[in-house]
């Protein structure tokens, strides 16, 4: 097996003991606690609920931690590219519009020199 893919298969397994285990210690935490304090099926819900959590935070933290350095670059290249790009498009209209103005002037012009042809 090559790396990418040992890597793939260690990320995969840790993904899946970052949703098993905090699920599986709140089920048994709140089961335990509803056997204790009689209030059964809350605490086991209430377990579930933080477990679901844990692990949606756990795998967020994984995943944001094992990303390749050059996935990373190249998103940030992308990112930069597509700035680029906005920032181009943005003055290539700003300078339309400033030669529409030009050519035509503004509905605010027109506006004055109607008043003043009128008074």
């Amino acid at each position: 097996m090559d790396k990418s893919t040992l890597r793939a298969l260690a990320i995969m397994s840790q993904l899946g003991l970052s949703i098993a285990v905090p699920l599986g210690v709140g089920i048994i935490l709140g089961v335990w606690l509803d056997g204790q304090f009689h209030t059964s099926p809350w605490l086991t819900l209430a377990g579930i609920a933080l477990g679901m959590v844990v692990a949606v935070f756990t795998m967020a933290q994984l995943l944001r931690f094992q990303r390749d350095p050059e996935d990373v670059a190249r998103d940030q290249a992308n990112f930069a590219a597509k700035a680029q790009q906005r920032n181009a498009a943005a003055k290539s209209q700003t300078e339309a519009d400033q030669h529409m103005l030009d050519l035509f002037g503004s509905d605010d012009q027109q506006d004055n020199q109607d008043k003043q042809n009128h008074a």
